[in-house]
This record gives structure tokens, C-alpha cells and sequence, in this order.
């Protein structure tokens, strides 16, 4: 049944590509989206339901996964499709040019080459290197440190450092004849991408394989697939990247079984041919397999779960008292962050299941299930819809500076499907100084050519 089900979900999704409704061109970070989704939804669960050893439990799976294609997948594309037709497009008469301002532009090089220094320093001085989550020891560092003013700083560069990659990005490929500028750009991009590649090499391959395609979108989207043109980039495209991928898998791997023994994060973990699997009975691509399994924990729930005790939001409580907990009631805070009970999902495996681990696998879609069932999947179907269709429409022609920006921030906070639905918002409430800021500085101009008469408009 589940074979079946993911057929369908294959077939619904190739079908749009096929009729050219859907391309990489035009809608490359949603095409993301509804990969991951595909994933974390059909593939990955799929794969993983022979493990399963209860019959309820497996007959939960496919309950789930069809109501996922129902409510969530189907629904994601249909709304997506008629929402970016509803997104004014500009094509017919004005043709876009980003333009960039030297002197903010400057600035923002400077600002972000700091920004990757400071990184830098804060790892190395608490030694957060390695930050897996579930660790006692890593939690009582943590609420240590959460009342400094580096660790704020550190936790606002982790959250926005995919924005402030596109944006560095963006002002690269602008129009700039200035080499000073080129050259201070091209530095801080080459430094910020190994200070944040090896860090997400480190701790996630899915984050670290969400770096990579995020940067190749933005290269591919302001360079109008030109960068296909060349021989060199079908090359990086075909070859490197599966080769890289997989590398982090095993780096990853490696240094997650291997940090606690060795006391650290050390070189032979980076050896491509050393695998960490060889000393101990676990297998590291079914461990990646696992963490991508999205249906077992709303499964699991499910069971325990009836139309009397759904959460109605509850779930939720936590992560937004997080937000502004340290100023309301710093003794709660700190309870939820040494017991690390500030996820959705942990509410819902200590009421609806016999779940202990603290980091348990999930997706975007189990804290909006649980909290409020197939309207949860729908409602999440429809905030992602809307927003990767102003997200693809604005970055392939964007209306002004502002949207163009904003697009690239909104991808850098909902392009991971593993996180959950909540911590988008939560997200956005403790970035918005960082948006505010880029908006500010502007280090972006859009120029607009209209076809009609040659009329130039320039605006910020």
C-alpha cells in the first residue's frame, strides 16, 4: 500500500513537470520543497516500514502517509500553481536589473566577513563545534551560556546565515564594475562559505546538503541558467555534488559516533575511505534513512490520540514561551532547557507516546498534525503554497529591491522540511533585526527598463 501510495505521489508531481506547469527554472526552491516533502513523506517511510515490528503501528503508517498526499502534498501543489498565477507578473513589460550601491555594498562585504570571524570566535572559545542535541552535558553548557551576550549572538548568526549567504550572493552577480568591491565580495563569500560549510559538516548533513542547493539556486536564478552553459557547471552539477553529499554523510556520521569517545571533534573523521560504521553495528546510510522518516512519530501519536484530546495548539506552548522566556520567567526557562523540552514535538511524545529520546526524528508536518490534525496538514500546505510561489516569482523577476530581499529571506527560513512547522514563525520574530538591518543598508537596486517608449523607473 505504501509502494502504491508513493507511486502516486510520483506520478501527481511528474505530471506537472511534464505538462512544463513545474521546471527548475521557474520554480526551483518550491521543486525543494516538494522533493524534501516527498522524502521525509513517502520515500523515506516507505523504505523504513518493514522495521516497524507492531501491525497497528504499521497500518498507522499508511493511514498517515495517505492523509499526508490528501491534505498536504496534493493540496501544496494545487494552491501553489494558482498562486503564482495570482502574483502580478511583470514579464510582458519590464525587464529588471539589479544594480548594487559600492559603497553599502562595501559595507555589507565587511559586515558579513565580520560576522564569519565572530563565528569563529565564539566556537572556538565555548567550543561549539560539535552542537548535537540530547546531550547533558551540551545542555548545561548551553544554560550557561544562554545569559551572554555572545550566545545570543551566536544563536542570531546560525538562524540567519543562509539569508545573509543570498544576499552576499545577489550583490556578487549584480551589475558592479567596481573591483575593489568584486574582490572584498569574493573573499568574504570564499571564508563565510568554509567557516559555515564545515560547521554544517560538522552537525548536519541534511542542513550542509541544504546549503549547497540553496547557494546553487540563487547562482542559477540570477545568472538566467547561463551557468548551464558552460561545460564545467554540468560537470559540478553531475559529479561534484553527489560526491560532496555523500562525503558529509560520512563526515557527519563519523564525528557524531566517534565526538564523545574521542573527546572532540578530530582529523581522521574527515578521511573520505574512514568510516566510523566499521567499528560499531549501526549503518550510517540507514541512519540518514531514519532521520528522514517523517510519518513515525505522527504514527505514533495517532495511536494514542483521539477527536477528545487533540492538543488544539497546546503543543506549541513551549516554543513560543521560549521566545520571550528568559525576560518573563527565567527559572522556566531554564528547567525547559536543561530537560531540553522546548519542541513541539517533545509535548507530543510525553502525552502520546512512550518516546524518551530527546532529539526523535519528525518533519515540518508533526507539531500542525498534532496540534490540530488534517487541518494542521492543510493549513501548513497552504502557508508554504503561498509563500514559495512569491518566493520563485520575486527571485525570477523581482518588483523591486524589497520583495527581492524579502524572497530571499522567507526560502532561507522554510527551506528545511525537518524543522518544524512552529519554528518558522519563531524564526522570523527573532531574525526580523537582521531583515531590518539588510533592508535598511540596501545594498541592492533594482533598475526597471519598461518596453514602452524605453521609460526607465528606479526604485529601492
Amino acid at each position: 500500500m505504501m509502494w502504491l501510495i508513493l507511486v502516486i505521489s510520483a506520478i501527481i508531481i511528474l505530471f506537472f513537470v511534464a505538462i512544463s506547469r513545474l521546471s527548475i527554472y521557474r520554480n526551483y526552491f518550491f521543486l525543494l520543497i516538494v522533493l524534501q516533502a516527498f522524502l521525509y513523506l513517502n520515500l523515506s517511510p516507505t523504505i523504513l516500514i518493514n522495521t516497524v515490528a507492531e501491525t497497528s503501528l504499521k497500518m498507522m503508517y499508511v493511514w498517515v502517509q495517505l492523509l499526508c498526499v490528501v491534505f498536504f502534498q496534493i493540496p501544496l501543489l494545487f494552491i501553489y500553481l494558482i498562486s503564482k498565477n495570482k502574483v502580478k507578473d511583470y514579464q510582458s513589460d519590464h525587464l529588471p536589473i539589479i544594480l548594487v550601491n559600492n559603497n553599502r555594498q562595501l559595507i555589507f562585504s565587511l559586515v558579513m566577513l565580520i560576522i564569519s570571524i565572530l563565528f569563529i570566535y565564539i566556537v572556538a572559545r565555548y567550543d561549539l563545534i560539535f552542537t548535537r542535541i540530547g546531550s547533558e552535558a551540551k545542555a548545561l553548557k548551553y544554560l550557561e551560556l544562554s545569559s551572554s551576550p555572545l550566545w545570543i549572538i551566536f544563536r542570531l548568526i546560525e538562524k540567519s546565515i543562509f539569508f545573509g549567504v543570498g544576499i552576499l550572493l545577489l550583490t556578487y552577480f549584480a551589475n558592479n564594475k567596481s573591483s575593489i568591491n568584486r574582490f572584498v565580495t569574493t573573499i568574504t563569500f570564499i571564508i563565510t562559505l568554509l567557516t559555515f560549510g564545515i560547521y554544517y559538516l560538522i552537525n548536519s548533513r541534511l542542513l550542509f546538503a541544504l546549503f549547497l542547493v540553496f547557494i546553487f539556486g540563487i547562482i542559477v536564478y540570477q545568472s538566467k541558467w547561463q551557468f548551464f552553459k558552460k561545460k564545467w557547471a554540468l560537470i559540478v552539477l553531475l559529479i561534484f555534488l553527489p560526491i560532496i553529499l555523500s562525503y558529509s554523510m560520512r563526515v557527519t556520521s563519523n564525528i557524531r559516533y566517534n565526538f564523545f569517545f574521542d573527546g572532540g571533534v578530530r582529523l581522521k573523521n574527515f578521511i573520505p575511505w574512514y568510516s566510523a560504521e566499521n567499528q560499531i553495528d549501526d549503518n550510517p546510510f540507514n541512519s540518514f534513512i531514519k532521520r528522514m522518516d517523517g510519518i513515525d512519530l505522527m504514527a505514533q501519536v495517532s495511536l494514542n490520540m483521539s477527536y477528545y484530546n487533540i492538543p488544539l495548539g497546546k503543543a506549541w506552548s513551549n516554543p513560543i514561551f521560549m521566545i520571550f522566556g528568559l525576560f518573563i520567567n527565567k527559572e522556566k526557562t531554564d528547567k525547559l532547557k536543561l530537560t531540553t523540552d522546548t519542541s513541539a514535538k517533545n509535548y507530543l511524545m510525553e502525552n502520546f507516546t512512550d518516546i524518551k529520546l530527546p532529539d526523535y526524528y519528525s518533519c515540518m508536518l508533526t507539531d500542525a498534525y498534532g496540534n490540530f490534525w488534517i487541518i494542521g496538514l492543510v493549513f501548513v500546505a497552504i502557508v508554504l503554497a503561498k509563500l514559495s510561489a512569491y518566493i520563485d516569482k520575486n527571485l525570477l523577476k523581482p518588483r523591486s529591491t524589497i520583495s527581492l530581499i524579502l524572497s530571499i529571506y522567507l526560502i532561507s527560513i522554510i527551506l528545511p522540511f525537518e524543522q518544524e512547522f512552529i519554528s518558522i514563525f519563531i524564526t522570523i520574530i527573532q531574525t526580523l533585526p537582521i531583515l531590518l538591518f539588510v533592508i535598511i543598508l540596501n545594498p541592492i537596486n533594482i533598475k526597471t527598463l519598461y518596453r514602452n517608449g524605453g521609460k526607465q523607473n528606479v526604485f529601492a
